[in-house]
């Protein structure tokens, strides 16, 4: 309502989450029948925020006639085709029914210029998984926007530049030509250097929200503060056209300098051109400040209209009339108190305290007794009251008559102050792009559609703005068509996480528009990325952390295609190892081999690795760590070839603080024969076959026996007073000596 964008499309219901994430609405209007199917959807959520579910109007909803009545009254149409949104199933039924609730809140529809599509074309298209584990918006442990990439990259100084640029990240471009039309306006602008980039800073701060300012002139109900302050970002927006035209023209700045300027920086300027015949208007209009309606001299200047002025001429001769009437009356009366004020029932007044009521002459008029004073009239000031009102009064009538015609002229050109709160506000991105690019040596990425994705000494900028540019270890990423995958190992806290997530980030800045962090960059342009990233339970819908992770990764196998970016962090560990590992195994398997995306894939499934190797287009990396046999492990976060052979769980977990006592324990376990758990899954060469038994030890033959229990024992069909008599009868016979005669009780088969 405030910017008027109007968009409407047609979206299925797996689709309605990631809507609400991208467009993160305060408001949900829904047919009745449907409301608390939208509140359960929004409570199963809490990342989707506290949104208000209301019901849009039913009868407007069944009425064809009046649908048309109200699409004609707003859009001058009787159906949809001829707007940029095209006809959309149910379209017209919802768009009038909206356009009715609006107006039965006596707000004015005429704000709404057209309908666009809901999702614009040749953009990619970001699910809620995306936006929640590459914290586009907010952090995945507290919900906080500090710590975000947008909060992280966010240097616009306009309101406008910062809505675009939460726009720009849900929306990253597919065409290639589009993309690098941004990165040349971006790189047009860092060649202004680090002094040139905050002289245009400088320039842009102040300036209003001009998008919503248009609006409210296009409903008739800016006030003159408000005309004030779209004025004042005219200036500014005149300032960044002189700007750059003094850029243009100054040869002696960088190569960059010399170049003509980027076909989407030119639209822009001339859109900030095309309002200088309103600027100017404004300017001959009103103050310098411009007050509130009421007063009659506290809006126009002086010269702007001759009758205004001619009353407030008359007003203000009329107060230096009675000023000087007072000082006459002080003087003939003798009170030196005397005052003469303005009542607004009464008009003017003599006031004269009780203990001056014997000095007052025979011509004042008594008109009101008062508990310390009493006031008075006389003939004379009630002339001259009558003459200070009529001008003051005609005053106002003729400043309010006048500040309705500016209003109706501003409003001729709304679409032209549209225009320019566009242009304004993708200038505020742009200068935003080339300030993080200068400042934190970001770098312009090569983008062919069908290319490799090769990103050299990459980084997260997220993580980076906490470490600091020196302290963050950055990390080569290398897929190309003929290697599309990348099987990550290593210990917790290697970093296996920071590069994926920097490496999709990276493509996704890239789409934006942006510089990528990386000494340099090349990268395919990608119709979609796909995430699948850390576990949580989503217990109100009754979805454990395994079913959670399973949603996920279905949707990622049903949509991914061979053009997609695909990163996938410990896949399977909701489950059992053996069933983790087997579905593991086969996602990757179906990746690698059917869809054929470029892919990411980080496990601590050793057992992978077997796989991998047979796959030509997997390469294998691991963290690297230092000292892994001291015990006193060090790790570097730097990406280097080949596998891990093991996760380091333990040495993470003393270095986290765990208990000695408790880790020594760990390590004791860990070397236990009972601790050998299955070494490896065989598999063919297209679907995963059945988990082989665990290995029998041979070296002890109480442990074979124990392993036997094992065997036979079925789960399901064992009371817990069982299990522990198992339990303490297995411990026994570990303890025995290994002479002892083998155990032979029977149990729950």
């Amino acid at each position: 309502m405030s910017t008027g964008e109007f968009r409407l499309g047609n979206a299925a219901a797996t689709e309605l989450t990631g809507l609400i994430a991208r467009f993160a609405p305060k408001e949900i209007l829904v047919r009745g029948l449907h409301a608390d199917h939208f509140r359960s959807l929004l409570s199963a959520n809490s990342r989707l925020g506290s949104v208000l579910i209301s019901s849009l109007p039913e009868v407007m909803l069944r009425s064809g006639p009046a649908q048309i009545e109200i699409l004609n009254s707003t859009f001058r149409i009787k159906d949809l085709s001829g707007l940029p949104c095209g006809k959309v199933t149910g379209g017209a039924a919802l768009a009038a029914a909206l356009l009715q609730h609006f107006t039965s809140l006596h707000m004015n529809t005429q704000r709404f210029r057209t309908l666009m599509p809901l999702v614009d074309t040749g953009v990619m298209q970001l699910d809620e998984t995306v936006i929640r584990d590459l914290e586009l918006f907010s952090t995945v442990v507290r919900n906080e926007r500090s710590g975000s990439l947008a909060h992280t990259i966010d240097r616009t100084k306009t309101a406008g530049g910062a809505r675009l640029l939460r726009h720009f990240l849900v929306n990253p471009l597919t065409d290639v030509v589009a993309i690098a039309a941004r990165h040349n306006a971006v790189e047009w602008l860092t060649g202004a250097g680090s002094e040139g980039i905050h002289e245009l800073r400088d320039v842009l701060k102040g300036s209003g929200d001009l998008r919503r300012l248009a609006t409210r002139v296009s409903a008739g109900s800016a006030s003159p503060g408000e005309l004030g302050v779209i004025r004042r970002t005219l200036v500014n927006a005149s300032s960044v056209s002189q700007l750059f035209a003094k850029w243009s023209a100054d040869c002696s700045r960088q190569d960059s300098r010399k170049t003509p300027v980027p076909d989407l920086l030119k639209l822009a300027v001339t859109q900030l051109n095309a309002i200088g015949p309103c600027l100017k208007l404004l300017n001959e209009a009103l103050i310098d400040a411009p007050g509130s309606l009421g007063t009659g001299n506290q809006v126009f200047r002086t010269g702007f209209n001759a009758e205004l002025d001619s009353k407030l001429a008359v007003a203000a001769n009329g107060q230096g009339e009675l000023d000087n009437y007072e000082a006459a009356l002080r003087q003939r009366t003798g009170i030196s108190s005397l005052k003469i004020k303005s009542h607004q029932s009464f008009g003017v007044l003599i006031e004269v305290t009780k203990a001056n009521l014997s000095r007052v002459p025979a011509d004042f008029i008594r008109r009101q007794t008062m508990v310390n004073c009493e006031r008075f009239v006389t003939v004379e000031l009630n002339e001259l009251g009558e003459a200070l009102s009529s001008a003051s009064d005609g005053a106002k009538q003729i400043e309010a008559t006048l500040f309705g015609d500016l209003l109706q002229q501003i409003s001729t050109s709304v679409h032209l102050l549209s225009d320019a709160a566009d242009s304004l506000a993708f200038i505020d991105v742009m200068q935003s792009f080339a300030q993080i690019a200068v400042e934190e040596r970001w770098v312009r990425p090569h983008l062919k559609p069908d290319g490799d994705l090769q990103l050299r000494l990459a980084r997260h900028p997220v993580v980076e703005s906490f470490t600091g540019r020196h302290q963050f270890v950055p990390n080569d990423i290398h897929l190309t068509r003929s290697k599309t995958c990348v099987l990550i190992t290593g210990p917790n806290m290697g970093g296996k996480s920071t590069a994926m997530r920097q490496t999709a980030l990276a493509a996704l800045l890239a789409q934006v528009g942006a510089f990528v962090p990386a000494a340099e960059a090349s990268l395919p342009v990608f119709d979609r990325i796909f995430t699948r990233v850390g576990a949580a339970d989503d217990l109100s819908r009754g979805q454990s952390t395994f079913m959670v992770e399973m949603t996920e990764a279905a949707a990622i196998l049903r949509q991914a295609t061979h053009r997609s970016l695909v990163i996938l962090d410990e896949v399977g560990r909701g489950t059992s190892t053996r069933d983790g590992l087997a579905i593991a195994t086969a996602i990757f398997r179906e990746l690698v081999t059917r869809i054929r995306c470029f892919a990411m894939f980080a496990t601590h499934y050793h057992e992978l690795v077997p796989v991998a190797e047979s796959l030509s287009a997997v390469s294998l990396v691991q963290t690297e760590v230092h000292n892994p046999a001291s015990g006193a492990v060090q790790f570097t976060h730097r990406l280097i070839p080949g596998a891990s052979g093991s996760s380091f769980g333990i040495e993470v977990a003393e270095l986290a603080g765990v208990p000695i006592e408790v880790i020594r324990a760990a390590r004791e376990a860990l070397a236990s024969p009972l601790a050998k758990g299955p070494e490896s899954l065989s598999f063919d060469s297209q679907t995963a076959q059945k988990p082989l038994m665990p290995a029998m030890v041979e070296s002890d033959p109480r442990s074979q026996t124990v392993l036997a229990i094992l065997e036979r024992v079925r789960i399901n069909r064992t009371t817990p007073l069982q299990a522990l008599n198992i339990l303490n009868e297995m411990l026994e016979q570990l303890d025995r000596p290994t002479t002892a005669p083998l155990f032979h009780s029977e149990h729950p088969q």
